[in-house]
C-alpha cells in the first residue's frame, strides 16, 4: 500500500502522515496532543488550537461562548499544528503519547515497530522535514479501528432491544406463573 507524499513540514507533516497511516489511532493521538502541548499549536491563531478537532458545539462550549453566537470552523489538530522545525522535547512528549496509547491496541512487535517509524518521522519534523511517505502496513503494522463503527453501533442498539423486549415479554409470563 503506498503511503501518500506529504510536504508539510514539522509537527503538522508529522499528524497527517499519522493521520493517514493510523486514522483511528490518530483520534485518540490527537486528542491528548491538542491538550497537552500546546507548544506545538503556537502558531495557531487566537488559540483556535485548544479547539482544533472539536465539533462546533463542543468547540464553542470549550472557549465558554454561545454556541447560537458565532459560527467556528471545524479544524483537525495536523491542520492546527505547526509547520517547520520544532524543539525535540516536544517531538519526544509526542512520541510518548503515541507509544502510551499504541500499547493498548498493538502487539507489543506492532508497536515496536510503529514506534521506530514515528521516532524517526519525529526526528524529521524537529528538523523541520517532511514525512518520508513510509507505510506502517508494508512493515507489519496493522490499522487500528477504535471504538464503533455506525453499522456496529447500530446493530448493538438493535440488539439491545430485542433482548430488552424479549426479556419483557418472557420475564412477564414468568411473574405470571408464579401467583
Amino acid at each position: 500500500m503506498a503511503t501518500p507524499v506529504i510536504n508539510d513540514t514539522g509537527i503538522r507533516g508529522f499528524l497527517k502522515w499519522f493521520r493517514t497511516e493510523q486514522p483511528g489511532l490518530y483520534a485518540k493521538v490527537a486528542k491528548v496532543v491538542n491538550a497537552k502541548v500546546p507548544g506545538a499549536f503556537s502558531d495557531y491563531h487566537l488559540g483556535g488550537w485548544r479547539v482544533a478537532g472539536l465539533g462546533q458545539t463542543d468547540a464553542l462550549t470549550a472557549l465558554s461562548v454561545d454556541p447560537s453566537l458565532v459560527s467556528l470552523p471545524n479544524v483537525d489538530v495536523a491542520d492546527a499544528a505547526n509547520a517547520g522545525n520544532v524543539s525535540s522535547s516536544l517531538t519526544d512528549t509526542i512520541s510518548n503519547i503515541v507509544k502510551g496509547i499504541s500499547t493498548l491496541y498493538l502487539t507489543k512487535k506492532q508497536a515496536d515497530i510503529q514506534q521506530q517509524v514515528v521516532n524517526t518521522q519525529l526526528q524529521r519534523a524537529a528538523a523541520g522535514l517532511p514525512p518520508l511517505p513510509q507505510s506502517l502496513q508494508n512493515l507489519g503494522v496493522p490499522q487500528v479501528s477504535v471504538g464503533l463503527s455506525s453499522e456496529t453501533g447500530i446493530g448493538l442498539a438493535i440488539g439491545g432491544g430485542l433482548l430488552l423486549l424479549a426479556f419483557g415479554f418472557f420475564g412477564g409470563r414468568g411473574r405470571r406463573g408464579r401467583r
